[in-house]
């Protein structure tokens, strides 16, 4: 799994001290000059000839780098004093941005992972559903001018025909819904029903 690592764009570099086995977990070398200061962060030993062997820098002490071995493919070798020691991009850094880009959100890019990479993934309402708390009711989401309700529970004013009926108008079924009518006109039986539960008799 990639890792963190760190970089900086004002490294120089720099020279192993004294020579270094092949199992060392140490180097010390001349300088740290611009090196990053948060770990880890790669070094190539020997940088540009056959015995390059890329590095993890784990701890800075002075002078003195812990680092983990023979990275990304490279071979933990004997480095001489003098070897060219240089903060490098491995090829890992790209093979990782690679594999992040290609990586679907339903396998956890960028962190995300559990219902919410589900929903992203497939963003339909059931999986929604599982990703909100305080959600009411159930169902698939209704985005439309006309959706069908079952066994609302309606708060605050009711509007008829997307207007607010003026004065001495009251709400009636229809058929096919409700409507504005007109209390003066004469009531069917239909009608004083709905005017009776309106006024909750």
């Amino acid at each position: 799994m990639a890792v963190n690592r760190y970089y900086s764009a004002i490294a120089q570099d720099t020279t192993v001290t004294s020579g270094i086995t092949s199992s060392s977990t140490s180097v010390a070398v001349t300088a740290v000059t611009g090196f990053p200061t948060n770990y880890p962060f790669a070094l190539a030993l020997d940088y540009g000839n056959a015995l390059e062997e890329i590095v993890d820098v784990t701890n800075v002490a002075g002078l003195t780098l812990t680092i983990t071995r023979g990275v990304n493919s490279t071979t933990a070798v004997a480095h001489a004093a003098g070897a060219t020691v240089r903060h490098v991009i491995t090829a890992r850094d790209m093979t990782d941005a690679q594999t992040h880009y290609n990586t679907a959100l339903t396998a956890g890019a960028h962190g995300v992972t559990g219902a919410l990479a589900t929903f992203l993934g497939t963003p339909i309402s059931a999986n929604l559903a599982a990703v909100v708390t305080d959600e009411t009711g159930s169902g698939p989401l209704v985005f439309a001018t006309g959706p069908t309700l079952s066994g609302p529970t309606i708060t605050g004013t009711v509007n008829a025909g997307g207007t607010t009926g003026a004065s001495g108008q009251y709400l009636q079924s229809t058929a096919t819904g409700v409507q504005w009518a007109n209390v003066t006109t004469p009531a069917t039986g239909a009608a004083l029903a709905d005017i009776f539960t309106l006024m909750g008799a």
